[in-house]
């Protein structure tokens, strides 16, 4: 929240005794309320309160004395005060507050105290309680609010260009908006009311892109603003914007696509300005909101990962794949061996990552773990490192040191005091399986599968599984149709599971929930599942072609956000993979599964989110 000048302040209260001192906490340059701390028992012994002001955050003495109990409330980020209620009541013939409790935009808090004696509400009527004041001495005797009229939401995106703000004071009604759009948001002024006057912004932002301009009906106003922020030219910047009114849906403008989407909404009110910042585009967006209950909403994009290999001679810098998943919004890289360059890259991001460790021999034995963290995890700082995979689909002789490998490996996260943070897995492929029809027959063929679930059991740590539809389809496609393998089955083609109530619609439901039954019955009914590869190649085999691919990977996108009929709910999934890569060996169809050429254009086009 922000703050706002004195003179749209409102100075409610104070309800309660005269006993005590006066108390006020200055409303000039506080930003929001961070915690709230009330001592409690019979009445309200003391408040003291935790609040932002320019940047640094500051507290208020204890108003009152430190009996009865402590009870302290953090507020989220987006979270304000809407109203303070509570009782008013005698205590050794002084009038003292005797209860009290919070309602945010959020959730209420309390009562706290006896709720006794008269009752009252100090209510910032559809703004933002940012100040308090009052009287105290044993006990709280007496509280008032500071108000304003509106609530300050964001802002969301980027810190370059210059700041703008909306003066939301006297502002009656938005009138119109302008809009300059193409793959990002590249201006936006917007035209108001004002005691009776039409006004308007600067152009926030430049002339690029196509204008669209809204204008609003007199009964017509704004009540939910959303879109997309993500990368341009290593700028975060506005990619999309969609307005809602009581009335109808404007756009989406720009491009649905970045590193995370949110929303401002509001209920029983409505946005009444803007604020945040521009350059050549549109950085950043906040709005102002009067009246009602206003909320914002901010999810990363997709949930979806892909992985990177590195195996050509072609493929674009470490720092560019990394920028190239944040603008696509790919929330999740798998990486098959730690390289400097790609870690150094992702820090800061927020992209979680799969980290390979595939010398399972040699880290079976003696320190080679330890020593694999102390040089691939301990320096890189502000990487957010999720699965470490011993091995990739392990299945020769050195089998048997998965096991081993996996144990000296989580030894060493735990004593480098990050067990909590990075889980210790192993990617194994759909042939560790056998008898997989109907997925409840599915049981383990590799015996050293069984101790590897125990582990995974007892660490909390998820199977990781390459799942492709593609090679079953490839192998055997009289049993594996090509609907059947692409999401494209218009009905279930059988049902399975206790008295048959699930059904299976495609296969790659059928090949994770055969790897769930198999870990169930391999005694690891709790461990889940990652899918840690699936894609589909463009070339090279049989049925390989780009829009094949292309249905195939949208409609995994799709799928895996409502995970399989054993286990509904979302899934972890990850893309195999980011680039062609030109010098895999193998068959032909392994240099053509990318997402993307190496000149970073798409080879079909995905939507991520």
């Amino acid at each position: 929240m922000a703050s706002a000048s004195n003179a749209a302040l409102k100075k409610v209260g104070p309800y309660g005794g005269d006993g005590g001192e006066i108390r006020d906490m200055d409303p000039s340059g506080i930003t929001r309320i961070v915690k709230i701390g009330i001592r409690h028992g019979g009445a309200i012994d003391a408040l003291i309160v935790h609040f932002e002001r320019n940047g640094h955050e500051e507290s208020t003495d204890l108003w009152g004395t430190d009996g009865g109990e402590l009870t302290e409330i953090s507020f989220e980020e987006d979270e304000y005060i809407m109203a303070v209620k509570g009782h008013v009541g005698t205590y050794n013939n002084y009038t003292i507050l005797t209860s009290l409790m919070l309602e945010t935009n959020l959730r209420s808090y309390g009562p706290y105290g006896a709720e006794e004696g008269q009752s009252f509400e100090l209510s910032a009527e559809g703004g933002e309680i940012i100040s308090f004041h009052g009287r105290s001495g044993q006990f709280l005797d007496a509280i008032g609010v500071y108000a304003k009229a509106y609530v300050k939401l964001g802002s969301l995106g980027g810190n370059g260009g210059d700041v703008r703000d909306m003066d939301p004071s006297d502002i009656s009604r938005i009138a119109k908006i302008g809009i300059r759009h193409g793959g990002a948001i590249d201006g936006i002024v917007v035209h108001y009311e004002r005691n009776g006057h039409e006004e308007s912004t600067d152009r926030w932002g430049s002339e690029g892109g196509e204008l669209t301009e809204i204008s609003f009906e007199a009964n017509e106003y704004i009540i939910d603003a959303r879109g997309h922020v993500g990368t341009y030219n290593d700028y975060t910047i506005l990619k999309s914007l969609r307005l809602q009114t009581n009335l109808r849906t404007y756009g989406p403008y720009g491009a649905e696509e970045g590193q995370y989407s949110f929303e401002f909404s509001v209920q029983g009110g409505q946005i009444i300005g803007f604020h945040g910042r521009s350059g050549q585009f549109v950085d950043a967006i906040g709005v102002y909101v009067q009246g009602g209950r206003a909320e914002t909403k901010i999810v990363r994009t997709s949930g979806i990962g892909a992985c990177y290999g590195m195996i050509g001679n072609n493929l674009p810098s470490p720092s560019d794949v990394v920028k190239l998943y944040q603008s696509k919004g790919i929330s999740a890289m798998r990486i098959y061996f730690p390289d400097r360059n790609i870690l150094n890259a992702l820090r800061g991001t927020n992209i979680d990552v799969i980290i390979d460790a595939q010398e399972v021999g040699l880290l079976a034995n003696g320190s080679a773990a330890a020593d694999w963290i102390h040089n691939n995890i301990i320096p890189y700082d502000g990487v957010s490192f999720k699965y470490i995979a011993v091995g990739n689909e392990v299945m020769d002789g050195n089998a048997y040191n998965v096991l081993p490998a996996m144990s000296k490996m989580y030894d060493a996260i735990w004593s480098a005091g990050l067990q909590d943070k990075i889980k210790v897995s192993t990617a194994v492929r759909f042939d560790v399986l056998t008898n997989t029809y109907p997925p409840s027959n599915a049981v383990f063929s590799a015996p050293h599968m069984g101790p590897i679930v125990e582990f995974l059991r007892n660490t909390g740590a998820p199977l990781l599984a390459n799942i492709y539809p593609y090679f079953s389809h490839a192998g055997n496609p009289g049993a594996v149709g090509l609907n059947y393998a692409l999401f494209r089955e218009p009905k279930p083609l059988f049902n399975d599971g206790p008295n048959n109530q699930l059904q299976y619609q495609n296969v790659f439901d059928a090949m994770v929930d055969s790897m769930y039954y198999a870990l169930e019955k391999a005694g690891g009914p709790s461990v889940g599942i990652v899918v840690s590869e699936s894609g589909w190649p463009t070339a090279g085999g049989f049925n390989t072609t780009i829009e094949n691919a292309r249905t195939y990977i949208q409609n995994l996108i799709n799928h895996v956000r409502n995970g399989t009929p054993k286990r509904p709910g979302k899934l972890e999934t990850y893309i195999f993979a980011m680039f062609n890569e030109n010098q895999k060996t193998g068959d032909a169809v392994e240099q053509h599964f990318g997402l993307f050429y190496p000149d970073q254009t798409p080879v079909y086009s995905i939507n991520f989110n």
